[in-house]
């Protein structure tokens, strides 16, 4: 729910479509109303009262009571968010990449979730097409240029 002028609140549209249990087929919109104010430690969920008009207007909504369905709700963020495997930002302040010679750059993140197996931040740059290094090297310094692995021009012949 976005927050207009006056302290009045914007509806948020959202698109509510039948999920693969559903006997619908048919999208239809709604309108968030309301979020709630924590998350359930149990099911780590958050109510949300979303207004459908048209779900029961008589109408062939193919809507149903007590269906399951997939709800998308837009998002907006100061900025890009941007994913990367855990460890590989470092100090929880910045990360590593490498410029058009290989060698290494530090750019400032600021994470902003952690999952079970990935980092999602923002960063003080465009990431969008750089190469992030992933692996923690014993020596890490701006300027450092490094071999990247499977890029080698010399062939190596196993016998």
């Amino acid at each position: 729910v976005r927050r207009a002028a006056l302290g009045k609140i914007e509806a948020l549209d959202v698109t509510i479509e039948p999920s693969g249990a559903s006997a619908s087929t048919t999208a239809i919109t709604g309108q968030v109303q309301s979020f709630g104010q924590s998350v359930d430690r149990r099911s780590r969920t958050v109510p949300v009262v979303i207004s459908v008009p048209e779900a029961f207007s008589g109408e062939d909504t193919g809507v149903f009571a007590n269906d399951f369905v997939r709800v998308t709700l837009p998002a907006a963020a100061e900025g890009s968010l941007f994913a990367a495997p855990l460890g590989t930002v470092r100090a929880e302040s910045y990360l590593w990449i490498l410029d058009t010679a290989n060698r290494m750059v530090r750019v400032g993140v600021q994470p902003v979730q952690t999952t079970q197996d990935a980092v999602i931040f923002t960063a003080d740059r465009n990431l969008i097409g750089e190469r992030i290094v992933l692996t923690a090297l014993t020596e890490e310094a701006e300027g450092i240029e490094v071999e990247v692995w499977g890029t080698e021009t010399r062939r190596e012949t196993l016998q």
